[in-house]
């Protein structure tokens, strides 16, 4: 074995070193001698220096057997796990490829011929029929029907011969008297005027425009006629009856009113309206004045040729 001439400290191990030296060996190899060591005590390292490590050439002998296999030693502790390191980032997606063409469709196949239609088998033999089965039990009887219709009327028998006329009977007693009071007039009358014989007074005027009653009565009815004043729908012309003992007092309402409510056309197609009728009870003393009062609606004007009034009376 021979010793190169480079020399290294113990602290030093480096192959590229080994390959420096030119000498021709079969193996290079790193040896080092411990300072301590004795000449001859360290095999292949007695030519380095104590306490340094050279470079041996070593020549290859025959290979030697085999030595046994010592024993495996005690696995050593495993090392801390290292942390693991920061992911990269992501890369950027590439752009998507442009879409291939859609390939022709091919030509449809020719539709094949309709077979033909096969042969109807044979009917088959008709079954034999089954005995029949026995009679079953009645069933319960049915409730009653609804009654029918009455039957149309016969026709009436012939009328019988007239009887014999019967006794006259007694005379009743003697009903109490009646009376009609007309007041009318010929001019002009409007809301709020008064009805005399043949005259007619403002508002104001009442006095000049009554009747005087003869006897104690009971007033009874009133009919109002308004001639030939004309009445749009709804228009009302109404006559209501006062009463008085004196004409400079103020007249006391009986509450009978008649009034007449249009339409009043002077012309068809509606038929004509200008009267109206009411009746009450209201009585009156003998020498008493009675008062006919004729009051019209909003728009209804002045009745131009007046009006005609009844007013009924009955006595005890």
């Amino acid at each position: 074995m021979k010793t190169a001439n480079s020399k290294h400290n113990n602290n030093e191990t480096s192959s590229n070193d080994c390959r420096l030296e030119h000498e021709q060996c079969d193996m290079k190899v790193w040896k080092c001698r411990d300072e301590n060591a004795g000449a001859g005590n360290d095999g292949n390292n007695s030519r380095c220096n104590h306490g340094e490590c050279c470079c041996v050439c070593c020549f290859t002998g025959a290979t030697g057997p085999t030595g046994a296999t010592g024993p495996t030693g005690a696995t050593g502790p495993t090392g801390a796990t290292g942390s693991t390191g920061a992911t990269g980032a992501t890369g950027a997606t590439g752009p998507t490829g442009a879409m291939g063409s859609t390939g022709a469709t091919g030509a449809t196949g020719a539709t094949g011929a309709t077979g033909a239609t096969g042969a109807t088998g044979a009917a088959g033999a008709q079954g034999v029929t089954g005995p029949a089965g026995p009679q079953g039990v009645a069933g319960l009887t049915g409730a009653t029907g609804p009654s029918g219709a009455t039957g149309a009327t016969g026709p009436s028998g012939a009328t019988g011969p007239q009887g014999s006329i019967g006794a006259t009977g007694p005379s009743g007693a003697v009903g109490p008297g009646g009376s009609t009071i007309y007041l009318a007039t010929d001019q002009s009358i409007s809301d709020g005027g008064w009805v005399g014989l043949g005259t007619s007074s403002p508002t104001a005027n009442f006095a000049t425009s009554n009747v005087v009653v003869p006897i104690n009565a009971t007033i009874t009815g009133l009919v109002l006629n308004i001639r030939d004043k004309t009445l749009a729908a709804g228009a009302t012309v109404t006559a209501t009856i006062f009463t008085s003992p004196c004409a400079f007092a103020v007249p006391d309402t009986t509450n009978i009113s008649a009034t007449v409510t249009g339409p009043n056309p002077s012309t068809p197609p509606n038929p004509p309206n200008c009267s109206a009728i009411a009746l009450g009870n209201a009585a009156i003393s003998a020498g008493e004045l009675l008062f006919v009062q004729i009051t019209t609606s909003t728009g209804v004007g002045a009745l131009s040729d007046g009006v005609a009034v009844a007013v009924f009376l009955t006595f005890p």
